[in-house]
């Protein structure tokens, strides 16, 4: 089988040639592409990667698209999968990088369970050369089948973004699997959607794939217009899900709990802004949601409610209330 691997490059000077390092050292005897999708950085990223594949010289090809100004991610991810030739797509970004055994790994589980969509790996979290933790939150079984199973493993049980998911490509077409355009969280959005139309899902406990916290990268900037944007982006995302989930009515209880707890990201956020209107704003729109979902409420959405509302709501700039919000109601939502 043919992989495509899609990594987005966007001012990642410093760690392209890890990333491509990775990839260059893969075990796997098949067929891989990789895609290089050039967002017009500000850096000599593209410099540095141009240089690196000219001096390979494996089996592996490289491919560079070029956008002709900054897309975003979404879109240069979009731009990969529709020129990607792979049976599989494998989304990697370019400050990350994979393990040798990585592609071997998935595609071994791919050939064992070929109607699974989606096989995915566990993600090892690195920071200052060290090994903080995996992002499974337990073991997961090898193979996991039904809608609330299959909605607890990838929602509940791992982490929320599109890396280290060998995916089939008529799977992503079939369904319109495309990142939505313009968002911060748009791993979170096409996450909700993908498990919309998982009914199977393969999983190693294995560490394939090393997430770096890069001091420079967008989920670690704090300046005012970075934390603005990401409230933007929870806030529509949450009204995109609990429109989908109210228009079309079955969801599983791992899907609200999703929801409940993107919520609680969302008001830290708000906490962190301390803008008087981003506060009204928030409270205008839990009211709304809470209008909306009124038929089904229940004891533990009360109290998520009451939480997420003044003078609780405060309390959420602490970690121990963030903590037991989500021990000991979103669990129960």
């Amino acid at each position: 089988m043919k992989i495509s691997i899609i990594i987005p490059v966007y001012n990642v000077a410093s760690y392209i040639r890890r990333c491509l390092d990775s990839v260059a050292a893969q075990t796997y005897k098949g067929d891989i592409e990789c895609i290089l999708v050039d967002d017009c950085g500000k850096d000599n990223s593209m410099t540095i990667a141009r240089q690196w594949i000219k001096n390979y010289s494996g089996r592996i090809s490289f491919v560079i698209l070029c956008h002709t100004h900054n897309q975003g991610l979404s879109t240069a991810r979009n731009t990969g999968i529709e020129v990607a030739s792979g049976d599989y797509i494998y989304f990697l970004d370019s400050d990350d990088a994979i393990t040798p055994d990585c592609i071997e790994i998935l595609t071994n589980l791919a050939a064992k369970y070929p109607d699974a969509n989606m096989i995915q790996g566990n993600t090892v979290v690195t920071e200052n050369g060290t090994t903080v933790h995996e992002t499974f939150r337990t073991q997961i079984p090898e193979i996991v089948s039904g809608r609330q199973e299959v909605d607890h493993a990838v929602l509940s049980s791992t982490l929320c973004t599109a890396t280290n998911r060998l995916l089939k490509k008529s799977f992503i077409l079939q369904h319109h699997l495309f990142f939505p355009p313009g968002k911060v969280h748009e791993d979170i959005c096409w996450l909700f959607f993908l498990c919309k139309q998982l009914t199977q899902a393969v999983f190693t406990n294995t560490g394939t794939y090393y997430y770096y916290v890069n001091a420079g990268s967008i989920m670690r900037d704090s300046s005012e217009k970075n934390i603005l944007r990401r409230i933007e982006g929870y806030r529509t995302s949450v009204d995109t899900f609990v429109t989908e989930m109210l228009q079309y009515g079955s969801t599983s209880k791992y899907q609200q709990q999703f929801v409940a707890d993107i919520l609680l990201n969302y008001l830290e956020y708000i906490c962190t802004c301390n803008r008087t209107s981003q506060w009204l704003n928030f409270w205008g729109h839990i009211m709304t949601l809470s209008v909306k979902a009124r038929r089904k409420a229940s004891l533990y959405r009360i109290l998520l409610f009451l939480c997420l509302m003044p003078p609780l709501c405060f309390l959420a700039n602490y970690n121990s209330w963030r903590w037991r919000i989500r021990h000991y109601i979103i669990s129960r939502v």
